[in-house]
């Protein structure tokens, strides 16, 4: 956090000022999964889905494995949050079915 001006205590003004002035930060806090519940999600899926069942041998063996599981789930498995399509699907979809929340 930054402040322009130092700001006294008996300063009301410039005590509000400054407070609309602080921003709260763009990324999730640790230990918070609430703050991003698509991503924690997804790592649910990631985590069940492919680190659990597989027995990695070596780094190599890990990048084939997760470069596998990345690539079923972007051309096979459909995604209710994109309208039950593929990600494969949804990037090639005609634009004129774009719906303005899409833009």
């Amino acid at each position: 956090m930054q402040s322009d001006a130092l700001v006294s205590p008996g300063d009301r003004e410039g005590q509000t000022a400054l407070r609309m002035r602080i921003r709260e930060p763009a990324f999730s806090r640790p230990v918070k999964p609430t703050d991003n519940s698509y991503i924690e999600s997804f790592n649910g899926r990631v985590r069940d889905e492919c680190l659990n069942v597989h027995q990695f041998l070596s780094l190599d063996h890990v990048d084939a494995i997760i470069e596998e599981w990345r690539r079923d789930d972007n051309a096979h498995r459909r995604h209710s949050s994109i309208g039950d399509l593929t990600p494969i699907e949804f990037a090639h979809r005609p634009q004129d079915h774009v719906t303005a929340t899409e833009r």
